[in-house]
């Protein structure tokens, strides 16, 4: 798949029903995301295809880790993307909140991870900043009982 859409010859990943070249790999190749659901599904994306340079340049520098490296792990499969929710994160905004379900495979057993972001807007460009992160895979039964909770955004921040 990667090689797919690399050659843009494939639906965008994020879920969009998108041909890659029209929706993600604009932000990819260096557009702002003009909120922060596309940026949202933009990394995504980058995730799909270990792009770890997007994912570490579009982390807001205030949160974000020291290095980002993904490997190329063909065990690890993404599958889907759902948008739950989006809170603000429009142009005229400078705070968005998306909350999403990213669907995964690691070596045949599926798993979900569903995570509350929290996106800023600073220089007009989006940035993710952190959020509420939850995995479940499909031997548990309870999902999403417990978010692991990280600093919330203010409109002090």
């Amino acid at each position: 798949m990667i090689n797919n859409l690399l050659n843009n010859q494939h639906d965008c990943p994020c879920g969009s029903g998108q041909n890659y070249t029209k929706c993600c790999k604009p932000y990819h190749d260096g557009s702002h995301a003009p909120s922060a659901e596309f940026l949202m599904r933009a990394r995504y994306s980058a995730y799909c295809m270990a792009n770890s340079d997007y994912l570490f340049h579009t982390w807001h520098p205030g949160s974000r880790p020291k290095k980002i490296k993904l490997g190329n792990d063909p065990s690890v499969r993404w599958i889907r993307l759902d948008i739950m929710r989006s809170e603000n994160g429009g142009a005229n905004d400078k705070m968005g909140v998306v909350e999403f379900k990213a669907f995964y495979e690691i070596d045949g057993k599926t798993g979900s991870l569903h995570e509350i972001s929290n996106f800023v807007k600073e220089d007009n460009q989006w940035y993710y900043f952190d959020g509420e992160i939850e995995y479940h895979d499909d031997e548990e039964q309870d999902d999403f009982k417990d978010f692991k909770p990280v600093r919330r955004l203010s409109a002090e921040t």
